[in-house]
C-alpha cells in the first residue's frame, strides 16, 4: 500500500523555528511535523509515547494503522544549546530505561551560531517513515554541505520484501552506535561517497531481539560517487535503494542466508538513485519533476554531488 508523502520545511507559514540550537527546539520540531502540524499542514499520524522536560526526551510512535508502531526516540543529557541529541529506533518501548529490538542510535547538534547554526530544516515523511535534513544559513545557498556538521537520517519502517515481517522499524544514519557529529557520520555524505560501511542495525524475521548490521546498496552497486556537477542532471535511469546484511557482499557460506536472515531484506521508501549527477550549485530544496513525479534530491557532503532523489508524491 502506498501512502502520500509531506515536505514540511523551515521556512514554510506557521513552521516551528529553531532559535538558539537547543534539543527541545529540535524535538519541536519533530513533534510539529510528526505529531501535531502547523500552519496549514496537518501531521503525519504520529503519536507521542513518551515526552519529558528534563533531561529532555522525546519518543514518537509511527501509525500501527498503516506501520509497524514502531519507536523514534530523541533523547540529550540537558537542554543547553549545542548540547548532542541522541537518536535511536526500537520496534518495542516501555520507558527511556526499558526498550527492546533496538536499531542503531547516531548523535546530531546545532554546530555553531549565527550563520553556522543548524536551524534550515526539511522534513520528508509519511504515517511509517521520514527523512530529516538539516543545515544552516551559511550552506543552504548551495546543495552541498561541505565539511559542516549537517544532519540527515531516515526514520521509520523499510518496504520489506517478506510479507508480515515483525521488524521494519529502523534508524539510519551514516554511523552505528556512535557519538561522533562529524560530517562524515551524515546519511547524506554516506550515500554520495560509496560507503560500504555498515549503516543500521536490523533484527531477525523471527521477532527476536538479535540484532545484526544491514548496509546499504542500488543497481548502481554503493550508490554513487561524483565529482561536483552543477549542470542539470541527464536522468535515464532510476535505481531503488536495498537494505542488505552485513556489509553487503554475498558470501554464500555467511550467516545471511537462511529463513530468518536473509541476504537481501528490504528497500529504503521513496529513495531513488539517479545515473547521473547534477544542480550542485543550486540553493537548497533542490526539487525537479521527473517523469511527471516530483522529487527532491538529498544534498551532498564534501566535495561530492548527490545522486538520490526522494519522491515527494507517494512512498
Amino acid at each position: 500500500m502506498t501512502l502520500p508523502v509531506t515536505m514540511y520545511r523551515w521556512d514554510d507559514d506557521g513552521a516551528p523555528q529553531v532559535v538558539d540550537g537547543k534539543p527541545s527546539e529540535y524535538m519541536n520540531v519533530l513533534k510539529k511535523c510528526l505529531v501535531e502540524g502547523y500552519g496549514t499542514k496537518t501531521g503525519l499520524g504520529w503519536s507521542v509515547e513518551d515526552e519529558i522536560a528534563s533531561p529532555p526526551l522525546l519518543t514518537l510512535r509511527n501509525d500501527n494503522n498503516v506501520g509497524s508502531g514502531g519507536y523514534a526516540v530523541f533523547s540529550a543529557n540537558n537542554d543547553n544549546a549545542r548540547e548532542n541529541i541522541r537518536v535511536e529506533g526500537c520496534q518495542d518501548y516501555v520507558n527511556r530505561d526499558n526498550r527492546g529490538r533496538r536499531s542503531s542510535y547516531f548523535e546530531f547538534y546545532s554546530y555553531s551560531t549565527g550563520i553556522n547554526l543548524n536551524s534550515k530544516w526539511f522534513l520528508i515523511g509519511t504515517g511509517k517513515a521520514f527523512y530529516l535534513f538539516l543545515t544552516c544559513e551559511g550552506a543552504y545557498n548551495v546543495n552541498y554541505t561541505g565539511t559542516r556538521p549537517a544532519a540527515s537520517f531516515f526514520m521509520g519502517d523499510f518496504n520489506s520484501l517478506y510479507p508480515n515481517d515483525p521488524a521494519t522499524f529502523i534508524s539510519l544514519s551514516g554511523s552505528i552506535n556512535s557519538q561522533q557529529t562529524s560530517y562524515t557520520t551524515t546519511l547524506h555524505y554516506k550515500i554520495s561517497d560509496s560507503s560500504t560501511e555498515r549503516l543500521t542495525i536490523v533484527h531477525p524475521l523471527d521477532g527476536s531481539d538479535s540484532p545484526y548490521d544491514a548496509s546499504l546498496i542500488s543497481l548502481g552497486d554503493r550508490l554513487y560517487v561524483a565529482g561536483r556537477h552543477s549542470d542539470a542532471s541527464s536522468i535515464t535511469v532510476f535505481s531503488p535503494i536495498y537494505l542488505l546484511m552485513g556489509d553487503g557482499n554475498l558470501d554464500v557460506s555467511s550467516n545471511y542466508q537462511n529463513q530468518t536472515i536473509p541476504y537481501s531484506r528490504g528497500l529504503l521508501p521513496g529513495a531513488m538513485l539517479a545515473n547521473s549527477p547534477g544542480y550542485n550549485s543550486d540553493p537548497m530544496p533542490v526539487i525537479k519533476v521527473i517523469d511527471n513525479i516530483q522529487y527532491y534530491l538529498i544534498p551532498s557532503g564534501s566535495s561530492h554531488t548527490g545522486c538520490v532523489w526522494i519522491n515527494l508524491e507517494q512512498w
